[in-house]
């Protein structure tokens, strides 16, 4: 098989009800561009039927393949072993939820044309108005997400993103950290990692405030604030063993 332009990531876990629209979502959105694909479902332990919805559709489109793991090791593990599986020049971590980031499918190809290494999708935050209970939770993740912004990410304006692309050159370098968590703070880390390297990152905004469930509670972001001082750690050590070998 011929190198694909875009590797398509995408952990699940006990999605049997959602899969197959998703599959359809997908198939459509990527039948319709014009660049070679592929698309790796990598289930974490379902207990459900997902892998039987995700075997059935492979019949269908011949670019799709399912990583299967036995044991739920977490989104993070599942998105390492797409990684690895995976050989296209850009490579897209995409959460089921999120499948709208790819309707800015032009703007993200433009951005990697124009020489950035990352794109990352935010929710616009135009919404319509929410019962009470539901507003306060909703303003509470905004107060969440501004201070993780502001004193932690600083170059995006929502931390709870659940797309991620990037170039295969950023991606080899980024997962070379075998520190990488195992649960959804690997997103936090790959950002900050990423800024820390200097690379270039392009916001794309997509979806709605609540299209997306990635990491909405308090604790949430203190383990991502954890995550995110413990991978500037792993980065300084990093540097510092190379510069040691350069010495030598």
């Amino acid at each position: 098989m011929s190198k694909p332009y875009l590797s398509l990531i995408m952990p699940v876990r006990d999605e049997e009800k959602t899969m197959l629209p998703t599959l359809l979502a997908l198939d459509y959105v990527l039948s319709i561009s014009e660049f070679s694909f592929e698309v790796i479902i990598v289930d974490d332990g379902s207990r459900d039927g997902t892998v039987n919805v995700v075997r059935q559709y492979e019949k269908v489109l011949k670019q799709l393949r399912c990583v299967e793991r036995k044991n739920s090791g977490g989104s993070g593990a599942a998105i390492k072993e797409g990684m690895a599986a995976a050989h296209g020049n850009i490579r897209l971590i995409l959460f089921p939820s999120c499948v709208g980031f790819l309707d800015k499918r032009e703007e993200i190809i433009t951005a990697f044309k124009n020489g950035f290494d990352m794109v990352v999708g935010s929710r616009n935050r135009g919404i319509e108005p929410l019962p009470a209970t539901r507003a306060l939770k909703r303003y509470l993740r905004r107060v969440g997400n501004s201070l993780m912004c502001g004193k932690v990410l600083k170059r995006v304006s929502d931390a709870r993103f659940g797309a991620m692309c990037l170039t295969e050159e950023a991606a080899t370098w980024l997962f070379s950290f075998s520190e990488l968590s195992d649960n959804s703070d690997i997103f936090f880390e790959l950002h900050v990692l990423s800024m820390v390297n200097g690379f270039k990152l392009h916001e794309v905004e997509y979806g709605r405030d609540d299209s997306c469930s990635c990491g909405t509670g308090a604790w949430d972001w203190i383990r991502a604030f954890l995550s995110a001082v413990r991978v500037r750690y792993m980065t300084k050590r990093k540097k510092g063993k190379e510069d040691a070998v350069l010495e030598q």
